[in-house]
């Protein structure tokens, strides 16, 4: 006879799983190595028992990275409603998208989540097609800035994310090339506010 899970029981063994892969991106410095095995093991359970969670490996690391940005997503607007001037809101908020040890940009591209989702049902693209409409509209409000504007400023972010994620360049040079982008990604949404 199967065992019988409560509700609270399953949310607290998906927030395992969420956690544990989490911490498996961090340490396998992102998505490619990781299995089912992997992940039902830091969590202290079967592999069988991860299928009546997520019907596959992919389905979880998305989900996983999907939560991790709404989280940093959620930041990003609390920091925006401080007191604090434009320019030290964005500042604050660019390093602790690409700079702090827990981010997800450090570990998973936007090619890797690219190769994710082409192996996931074609609801998920959809999905994640209309989030990042969702976002970028939420942002191009929060800066006053129109749609060129704001296709600007996401090609200086993915300059920021490429430069993150690229392993031949030491912490201290990535840090460097990032404050300096994020000076001119801060003066560029400075100069295009209301334009």
């Amino acid at each position: 006879m199967p065992k019988i899970i409560s509700e609270h029981e399953r949310a607290k063994t998906k927030n395992a799983i969420f956690e544990n892969t989490k911490k498996l991106i961090c340490t396998n410095n992102g998505i490619k190595n990781i299995t089912v095995d992997d992940i039902a093991k830091s969590v202290g359970m079967g592999k069988g028992s991860f299928y009546s969670y997520y019907n596959s490996k992919e389905e979880c690391l998305y989900d996983v990275i999907k939560k991790w940005e709404t989280a940093l997503f959620e930041q990003f607007e609390t920091i925006m409603k401080t007191e604090m001037m434009q320019r030290e809101k964005i500042t604050m908020f660019i390093r602790e998208r690409y700079l702090s040890e827990d981010s997800i940009s450090r570990y998973v591209s936007p090619t890797d989540m690219d190769i994710l989702l082409r192996k996931l049902p074609s609801e998920f693209s959809e999905a994640e097609n209309e989030k990042s409409k969702k976002n970028m509209e939420e942002t191009m409000k929060m800066f006053n800035i129109n749609i060129v504007q704001m296709e600007v400023l996401g090609a200086l972010l993915d300059c920021v994310g490429n430069l993150n994620n690229n392993t031949s360049i030491s912490i201290q040079g990535k840090t460097e090339a990032i404050d300096r982008l994020i000076i001119a990604i801060v003066d560029y949404i400075e100069e295009s506010e209301g334009k």
